[in-house]
C-alpha cells in the first residue's frame, strides 16, 4: 500500500496596528523576520509617509513585496484607493491573501511591474528560499 504524503505550507500571520499579514514560514526572509521578532518594520518610513497621505488620496506602492505599506495605508485611510504592484508571483500571492484576510476593498493588488515601457519582459526573481525577496530585477 502506498502512503500519500501531503505537505501543508507552514503559514503564520503577524499583526501590526490591526493589520494582519500572512507569512509563508518556509520562505520567510528579512522583512518577515523583522515583523515576527520586533512586531513592526520600518516604522520611520511610515511616520514620514503619514505626513503626505490625506483622506481620499491615491496611494501607489511599487514593489509592494508582502504588501506591508499597501495594507497599512488601506486600513488606516479607508477613503483612499491603494494600488500595490508586486511582479513576483509567489510574493504577490501572500500579499493578495493578506488583503483578503483584512477585507480591504480599497486595496487593489496588481501582479505586475511598473516602468516606463509598456512591454512584457522577463523578471529575474529572487528564488523562494532567498532571505531578501526584494532583490528581483528586470
Amino acid at each position: 500500500m502506498k502512503q500519500l504524503q501531503i505537505k501543508y505550507p507552514l503559514i503564520s500571520f503577524v499583526s501590526f496596528e490591526g493589520i494582519h499579514l500572512l507569512i509563508d514560514l518556509e520562505s520567510r526572509g528579512y522583512f518577515e523576520d523583522r515583523l515576527i521578532c520586533e512586531g513592526n518594520c520600518e516604522t520611520g518610513l511610515l511616520d514620514i509617509a503619514r505626513h503626505f497621505i490625506k483622506e481620499n488620496s491615491l496611494v501607489i506602492d511599487v514593489g509592494a513585496n508582502l504588501g506591508f505599506y499597501s495594507l497599512y495605508f488601506a486600513k488606516k485611510y479607508p477613503t483612499c484607493q491603494v494600488y500595490g504592484y508586486e511582479p513576483v508571483s509567489y510574493v504577490f500571492n501572500s500579499f493578495y491573501r493578506s488583503r483578503e484576510l483584512n477585507k480591504l476593498s480599497n486595496l487593489h493588488p496588481c501582479n505586475m511591474a511598473v516602468g516606463f515601457t509598456h512591454a512584457e519582459m522577463d523578471i529575474y526573481a529572487a528564488s523562494k528560499g532567498t532571505y531578501n525577496k526584494g532583490t528581483s530585477s528586470i
